[in-house]
């Protein structure tokens, strides 16, 4: 058997709230929702995907003190290859990514290194921030070809940031003149929000196109040439490799 246990420190559940948790499109609080979003699937596909594989699911919880989720799966002895991420397909028809510089914005550490690692393997130089604020810091730094970020951070998200940085595009365009005038900034909103109807939101909010998680490497080289091939760069380029913007504002 296998076991895993998730454990959050959030608000918790009372036992009526808990006994609607596995209802498809329920939700144990409808707030959460209103402010967050999400369809109320999350644990019922959890639950079935478990139970599928003949395994278990168990939650225990405390209002006020978060809640673990236990999961047990009967598994077998296997002999299995060892597996790779395929780099990307040389023969494609995509434009030439090395050297881009790329700024992406996520809250989650480990959706920073997945960016990082997938561009690094394309030869971007990619500027990595941990939130919105940083991200418009870096932004007022230095020139980038194009933005990735985060939908759903802290304080500053992703549509502010894009809001944002399209305000400060108008008042630098009103202040040059129409002949110093530059193409918008290719910004991408990267989500785990990948329903038809929330998509479209983010397109119509201003997103050039829409990257949803768990991200593949075929469709972010894919987005990004679709992108340099239509717009072009916007600065020099550089050396492929992968910041953390940390170690940049020190």
């Amino acid at each position: 058997h296998i076991g895993m246990s998730i454990r959050d420190t959030g608000i918790g559940m009372t036992e009526a709230q808990l006994a609607q948790v596995f209802e498809e499109f329920g939700q144990a609080d409808s707030s959460i929702a209103r402010r967050f979003g999400g369809t109320g699937l999350g644990m019922p596909i959890v639950r079935r995907l478990v139970e599928m594989m003949g395994g278990t699911v168990a939650l225990d919880t405390r209002l006020g003190q978060g809640t673990r989720v236990t999961i047990d799966l009967p598994v077998g002895r296997t002999d299995l290859p060892e597996i790779r991420i395929a780099p990307p397909d040389p023969g494609a028809s995509t434009a030439d990514l090395h050297g881009l510089r790329v700024l992406a914005a996520d809250d989650n550490r480990t959706n920073r290194m997945i960016l990082g690692a997938m561009m690094g393997q394309m030869g971007i130089a990619a500027v990595l921030a941990q939130d919105g604020t940083e991200a418009l810091a870096a932004y007022e730094r230095e020139a980038f070809d194009v933005v990735i970020l985060d939908i759903s951070m802290p304080d500053v998200d992703g549509v502010t940031v894009l809001r944002e940085i399209r305000e400060r595009e108008s008042r630098r365009a009103s202040a040059s003149g129409p002949r110093a005038s530059v193409p918008p900034l290719p910004i991408l909103a990267f989500t785990a929000n990948a329903m038809s109807h929330q998509v479209e939101a983010y397109l119509q909010a201003g997103f050039d196109d829409c990257l949803t998680k768990p991200l593949q490497l075929d469709r972010l080289q894919g987005a990004l040439s679709k992108l340099i091939a239509e717009r072009g760069r916007r600065s020099q380029p550089a050396r492929g490799g992968v910041i953390p913007l940390r170690a940049t504002l020190g």
